[in-house]
């Protein structure tokens, strides 16, 4: 029987286990001593994208969106334009992502696999695992201590990002991007878990200063605004990837989801694709293929990953003075972006 070790039992970790049982032997190792925690995430993620990765979803919808705002902050921090765009149906859940990821292991154990909680795995146990295992499934997330401990190449482009969940005064049907030259590089957000609260974030590719800076300083804005945010609790900070790694598999190790940097550099999500790319890993090893083959099927299968790298590129590049009139006068770029929202994890395909 084949043998495989997962390093990490988030969406990804969990869909490689789910699709690799209970034709083999599988061993999730998750560092965490519950699944889901610590929650970094938004939450946002389409329904098309949900229904395709297959794991039920009904019991961790928090909020049901139609809709979204792209919103233009200028260098004085006042908001001079909008472009708006909604939809009859839903597009996409705000979902509770400890609930989503509990649900994800459990249809992996549910296909057999033995998920062991609170076990870190370091470079020797890496190596044990090795010598043990015909497959290793690195989901370790953007840091991967399997990538590192196995010398894959670095992840180079980056953003860190910070949020914050609060209560916020605007209607929660739809999204609400910001886009600034006071965000260089990425964007802020406002997510509505309900009518009453909202996941606030931003993200930049600026390392400077501590993105709770920026986060902080985003809020001050949306203030100045008249946004309303109150009751501010749970805040995280983190990085998340926005370019592929440039090699993902080799010997008997494979890499999904954050950790093989499999995550839309338009804006940052990541669960799709990873759960997704996890899928194909989970086939090549119940199938006995050389892991190069996972690699070759995933860069093939969602070449629209790279992309979304060059939408991001072209996109920083662009002076903001256009970013404005794009919103304002509902020019190519934001048009581009925002005639991807029927279709969040497809986009440009």
């Amino acid at each position: 029987m084949i043998k495989v070790c997962i390093i990490g039992a988030g969406p990804a970790g969990s869909m490689a286990a789910a699709s690799v049982a209970p034709e083999c032997r599988v061993d999730v190792f998750e560092q965490s001593k519950y699944i889901g925690v610590p929650t970094k995430c938004g939450g946002l993620i389409s329904k098309k994208g949900l229904d395709e990765l297959k794991v039920p979803y009904n019991d961790c919808i928090l909020n049901e969106v139609n809709g979204a705002e792209v919103i233009h902050i200028n260098e004085m921090g006042k908001i001079d334009a909008k472009f708006e765009v909604k939809r009859k149906e839903i597009q996409a859940y705000v979902v509770d992502r400890k609930k989503y990821d509990e649900n994800c292991a459990k249809v992996a154990k549910e296909n057999g696999a033995m998920i062991h909680l609170f076990r870190k795995i370091g470079v020797p146990e890496l190596k044990r695992s090795l010598e043990i295992y015909d497959y290793v499934i690195g989901a370790d997330g953007a840091f991967s201590t399997v990538a590192r401990a196995a010398r894959f190449p670095d992840i180079n482009s980056w953003v860190q990002c910070a949020q914050i969940d609060a209560k916020v005064n605007l209607n929660a049907d739809r999204v609400y991007v910001y886009l600034s030259p006071l965000i260089p590089g990425f964007f802020g957000w406002i997510i509505p878990k309900n009518e009453k609260e909202a996941r606030v974030g931003i993200g930049t590719n600026d390392f400077s200063k501590p993105c709770t800076i920026y986060l902080k300083e985003f809020i001050d804005c949306l203030k100045n605004n008249n946004i309303t945010v109150s009751k501010q609790h749970d805040l995280f900070a983190d990085c998340i990837p926005i370019k592929r790694r440039e090699k993902t598999a080799k010997g008997k190790i494979m890499l999904v989801g954050d950790a093989a940097g499999q995550v839309k550099a338009t804006t940052g999500g990541g669960v799709y694709f990873g759960g997704m790319c996890a899928k194909i890993a989970g086939k090549i090893a119940k199938e006995g293929k050389k892991t190069e083959e996972y690699e070759k099927e995933w860069c093939e299968k969602y070449s629209v990953l790279e992309k979304h790298e060059k939408m991001r590129e072209q996109y920083n590049k662009t002076p903001d003075n256009l970013i404005y009139a794009g919103i304002k006068f509902g020019g190519p770029v934001i048009g581009k972006l925002l005639s991807s929202f029927g279709d969040m994890d497809n986009i440009l395909k």
